[in-house]
């Protein structure tokens, strides 16, 4: 994909198959929109992991779908992984309101979007202004579902990287 101004201008993937059961999806959901890799990349600002951080909706559109993800300030957290940071991270709340492209009977999106509760913790990338995605977690009776980073480490950009 590629974006101009917060629109997608480009697709190059296929569009959802045909199903009765499925949200149209119009060229106006390609309006206003993020990709869901960049988009979480979230602004800090000066002062790093803090609960502003998650006041925030992100409008996604992955070539396919277009959904909001809403996040909602849970917590601060202290976490060490063995290569990588030590220190605080800011955990959201995460909400999948999904918008177009979706199929209505989807099990996967009535799994994620029922009274669902899952959270987002996200870590300064050290030589930037930005949090990313340090881990993700979906609470269900059954057992979590934990995705988390087992390193995580910045370095700065040098004239061979750039």
């Amino acid at each position: 994909m590629a974006f101009e101004n917060g629109n997608a201008t480009d697709i190059a993937a296929s569009p959802p198959p045909p199903d009765d059961d499925r949200v149209a999806l119009t060229d106006q959901h390609r309006n206003a929109v993020m990709d869901p890799l960049t988009a979480l990349f979230i602004p800090a600002g000066n002062a790093g992991p803090t609960q502003a951080a998650c006041a925030r909706v992100l409008p996604i559109f992955d070539g396919r779908r277009r959904y909001d993800l809403k996040l909602g300030f849970k917590r601060i957290d202290q976490v060490k992984v063995e290569q990588g940071y030590s220190g605080p991270v800011v955990v959201c709340s995460l909400t999948l309101l999904p918008i177009a492209g979706h199929r209505k009977s989807s099990s996967l999106m009535t799994f994620l979007t029922e009274g669902r509760e899952m959270e987002i913790a996200f870590a300064p990338l050290v030589g930037t202004r930005l949090l990313a995605p340090f881990r993700i977690t979906v609470f269900h009776m059954f057992g979590n579902l934990v995705m988390q980073a087992t390193g995580f480490t910045t370095r700065p950009a040098t004239a061979e990287r750039r």
